[in-house]
């Protein structure tokens, strides 16, 4: 998945979080919530209060009103955090990816240069040396976008624009697809491979070579690929004259 199709899914898992913070959902939710609550024998109640609270807060309650409470005091507050959360953790650069997709061509008949200029003035140092924006402009306005203008079946992901983005004609915008190709979703094959190194390197292996240590924690991250041993085989004869024969 890359991070465009990332960023759409988080659009609308927000936008519909959003949609649900309502009175009715609530009603919905809860309803449900005293059902199940009955089939097990459970009567929902309210906490017990006290006149301070370290812990929680104590909300205001008419006649011992369970409804109120748990709207109050879970169904608004767990919400909340959790759009604060994806806010937090996917609105940080959005304004640089959202610059950066108007490089697609799904995208770049309806956008302008100064739509693109976020990314190019944050990814500067990237680009070719001593370019002139004047000179960025014209391959973004006369190159890139006329390129697409006529066209129907337009790219919408990075990677088949990236395919269709000689580097001879657009230097630069091939370097912004590049980066937007590359950018992570998550840092969780990162975190894997911190875990793979921790289970080879054990203190038996101290002595394995940087080069050996690579392979094999790239042999553990990757099992899903299919190595052809033969292939290997032959590769390990004919690095040098050896005295077995070990060729197929």
């Amino acid at each position: 998945m890359d991070i465009v199709t990332a960023m759409n899914a988080v659009e609308s898992t927000i936008e519909k979080l959003q949609s649900i913070r309502n009175e009715e959902t609530f009603a919905v939710i809860f309803n449900q919530a005293c059902e199940l609550a009955n089939q097990v024998g459970v009567i929902p109640t309210l906490p017990r209060t006290v006149g301070t609270q370290r812990y929680r807060n104590n909300y205001e309650v008419h006649n011992g009103d369970c409804t109120s409470y748990y709207r109050q005091s879970i169904f608004y507050p767990y919400l909340d955090d959790l759009l604060s959360s994806f806010n937090e953790r996917f609105k940080s650069n959005s304004n640089i990816l959202k610059s950066l997709t108007f490089l697609l061509p799904s995208k770049v008949s309806n956008s302008t240069f100064n739509d693109v200029r976020p990314a190019i003035d944050f990814y500067k140092e990237d680009l070719s040396e001593d370019i002139y924006p004047a000179i960025l402009e014209a391959e973004f306005d006369f190159d890139w976008k006329q390129k697409w203008l006529n066209e129907k079946d337009t790219p919408n992901n990075p990677l088949e624009a990236l395919r269709q983005c000689p580097e001879e004609f657009f230097p630069n915008i091939r370097v912004l697809l590049k980066i937007l190709s590359i950018l992570p979703v998550t840092t969780a094959s990162a975190e894997r491979s911190f875990c793979t190194l921790k289970r080879i390197n054990t203190y038996l292996r101290n002595s394995t070579s940087e080069t050996r240590l690579n392979g094999l924690a790239l042999m553990n991250i990757h099992r899903d690929i299919n190595i052809d041993v033969n292939i290997i085989t032959d590769m390990f004869a004919s690095k040098k004259e050896r005295r077995l024969d070990f060729k197929l």
